[in-house]
């Protein structure tokens, strides 16, 4: 009688230990993700860069990705951006998505020998429509989510001599 119960007592600890095991919350250790970036590549290398209108450096050069914070992006746009490029900064308590802006990157390469090249870099994604019909509603709403441009991780530029 008494191991009957014994065994029972070892038992029952053996599987809250067990399920204590299971669902632990030990996590691994905090590491910043890295921020993503576009390298801008020359060819020839060594040509004076400036995004925006501010000079930036010497080619190859590495600039930070565009970054827009989501409680910006519509509710469409916001859903089409890959887990990858989402990021909470803890800082400002919000999430944003790298690789979107509302405007192009405008960038210009000047080499001296050769003609300066102005690019406007990015891919646009139009605008969308949605049409939305809310629970215990008779009338449809339309949300239109604003256009913004995708980037590349990177992008080469060739320059032509004078």
């Amino acid at each position: 009688m008494f191991t009957r119960k014994l065994n029972r007592i070892i038992f029952s600890v053996g599987m809250i230990s067990f399920c204590f095991t299971i669902s632990g919350c030990a996590t691994g250790p905090q590491v910043a993700q890295p921020t993503p970036t576009i390298t801008i590549n020359t060819i020839p290398s060594g040509a004076d860069i400036s995004v925006q209108g501010n000079y930036i450096g010497i080619s190859p050069v590495t600039i930070p990705m565009p970054a827009v914070p989501m409680s910006d992006l519509g509710k469409a746009a916001a859903d089409s951006v890959p887990r990858r490029n989402k990021h909470f900064d803890k800082t400002t308590r919000q999430w944003s998505a790298y690789n979107i802006s509302f405007q192009p990157l405008q960038i210009q390469a000047q080499l001296k020998g050769y003609e300066t090249k102005d690019i406007t870099f990015g891919d646009y994604h139009a605008p969308k429509s949605m049409v939305v019909q809310p629970l215990f509603s008779y009338g449809a709403v339309t949300t239109t989510t604003q256009g913004y441009y995708t980037f590349l991780d990177q992008i080469t530029i060739k320059l032509s001599p004078k």
